[in-house]
Formats: structure tokens, C-alpha cells, sequence
């Protein structure tokens, strides 16, 4: 009979994924697509976007009444100072005007752009929610589970600030950016075309430092959410 040759085998036990494992393998990973603004809107409904329209529109309001306030403002200063054809109680009644409606605006502003915020964030959070169930067991061997809920509570604070506040505000200096034009050319075209000159450096500068916020933020989050992992994992240990 022939000889059998012996084959040593032997069994090399592997090891669950740690968490930095799991965090360098997630950071890793693809980025996801930043979500467009259309998208966003997709997720509400009718009384919803009529809700949001109106924060639009009361937004747009408010940026143009400041420069508005500062052009009547200007015609206070005249008017005290004896120019003629200018009256003071004019340019007060104005001013009141214009004030009173820059008031209604930002409140508008406010109120509408919060409700249509909280409201879609709380939708978000029930579809991120119903979303992580439907991933494969795969998918969370490749991240840390304890860091879920966080990452969804910042998400969904993000998105609730972004689209209350922060988008409320780049609308109204939108806005007043867009009507300070309009007057200044209107008024006197030679000092508006001098100063417009500097405002491309003005919007690089703004550029580099809004891309520098969103990276510190990104950072921010991942942070955050492993220290909740590491702290929920000691409590559970406990």
C-alpha cells in the first residue's frame, strides 16, 4: 500500500473586529453623496412646503429691509442737517414703516422655518431608523452599533439647524447682498463698481472658511460618536 502524506492543519482562530478596526474600516468607506436641497423637500408634505414658502418669502424680506432701514437712515442724517427737500417727519414715518415690516419678517422667518425644520427631522429620524434595520449584518460589522444612535441625533440636529437658522440667515444676507447692489448702482454707479471689485476675494475667503467648518465638523461628529460608543460599552460592562 502507498504511503499517505500527513498534512499538519491547524486552526487559527480569528478575532472580532475592534473598534478602531471597525473606525478605520468605516472611514474607509466610501463618503455618501452630500443630499441635495430638492431632496429634502421631496420628504414633506403640501402644508409642509406652503410652511416653508412663507419662511422663503418673509426670509427674502427681511435681508432687503436692512439695507433699505440704513438708505432711509441716511436720509434722517439729511434731513437734520437742513438738506433741502428732505423732511424729517417723512423719513421717520418711513423708517417706522420699514421697521415694522422688518420685524413681521424676521418673526415670520423664524417661526416658519423652526416648524418646517423639527418637523423634518423628526421624519428623518423615523427613516434612518427604519432604514439601519433593513442593513445586513455586514453592514454593522463594519461600524461600531453603540455609535449609531448618536450619529442619528447629530444627523438629525444638523439637519434641524440647517434648515431653520442657517438657511433662513444665507437667504436673508442673500437678500440684503442683492439689494445693496441694486441701490448702490442706483445711487451712485462709480463707488458701487470700485467696491464690487473686492467682493470675489470676499467670497473666496468666505469659501475656504465655510469648507474648513464643515470638515471640523465631520471630524467633530466621528469623535463624538466613537466616545459614545467607548461610553456606552463601559455603563453595559458595569
Amino acid at each position: 500500500m502507498g504511503k499517505h502524506k500527513v498534512v499538519d492543519v491547524s486552526v487559527v482562530p480569528v478575532q472580532p473586529a475592534s473598534d478602531e478596526e471597525r473606525k478605520e474600516a468605516s472611514e474607509a468607506s466610501e463618503k455618501p453623496a452630500v443630499a441635495p436641497l430638492w431632496k429634502l423637500l421631496a420628504l414633506a408634505s403640501g402644508p409642509e412646503l406652503c410652511i416653508f414658502g412663507l419662511g422663503v418669502l418673509a426670509s427674502v424680506v427681511a435681508g432687503g429691509s436692512n439695507p433699505a432701514m440704513i438708505f432711509f437712515m441716511g436720509r434722517m442724517v439729511d434731513a437734520a442737517g437742513g438738506v433741502a427737500g428732505v423732511e424729517m417727519s417723512e423719513q421717520i414715518a418711513i423708517m417706522c414703516i420699514v421697521g415694522a415690516g422688518c420685524l413681521v419678517a424676521s418673526a415670520l422667518q423664524a417661526a416658519c422655518l423652526r416648524i418646517f425644520a423639527l418637523r423634518q427631522s423628526m421624519r428623518l429620524r423615523k427613516q434612518y431608523f427604519a432604514a439601519i434595520l433593513c442593513k445586513d449584518i455586514a453592514w454593522f460589522d463594519q461600524r461600531t452599533p453603540a455609535a449609531l444612535p448618536q450619529e442619528l441625533n447629530a444627523d438629525a440636529e444638523r439637519l434641524a439647524e440647517a434648515l431653520a437658522d442657517k438657511f433662513g440667515q444665507g437667504l436673508s444676507g442673500m437678500s440684503g447682498f442683492f439689494v445693496s447692489i441694486i441701490m448702490a448702482f442706483t445711487i451712485g454707479w462709480k463707488l458701487a463698481l470700485c467696491i464690487l471689485a473686492a467682493v470675489p476675494f470676499m467670497a473666496l475667503g468666505m469659501g475656504i472658511f465655510g469648507k474648513a467648518l464643515q470638515d471640523v465638523a465631520q471630524d467633530s461628529q466621528s469623535s463624538y460618536s466613537h466616545a459614545g460608543a467607548i461610553v456606552e460599552e463601559t455603563l453595559f460592562a458595569i
